[in-house]
């Protein structure tokens, strides 16, 4: 199943979203995915974000142990200030 991960913050960058097409049993397993397809887009910078960013779907915190996978996500970057 494919998921499609809407950007936010910083990764707004790479634009609306994209999608995994990679299988993904869990939330740790999506991370994974994520960290690849940033790589190969070169965006290190980003990867460093992602290991501090949540997954959320509507109005639920993903953990990585999370075993179910929705549809779509929104990925959540760290933000300062208040």
């Amino acid at each position: 199943m494919a998921v499609t991960v809407r950007c936010l913050g910083v990764f707004r960058e790479l634009g609306d979203s994209f999608t995994v097409d990679e299988p993904v049993q869990s939330v740790a397993d999506l991370r994974v995915a994520c960290d690849g397809y940033l790589t190969a887009l070169g965006r290190q910078d980003l990867v460093s974000v992602l290991k501090r960013s949540v997954f959320a779907s509507d109005d639920l915190v993903l953990r990585d142990s999370d075993v179910e996978v929705p549809a779509t996500v929104s990925v959540l970057p760290p933000v300062a200030g208040g």
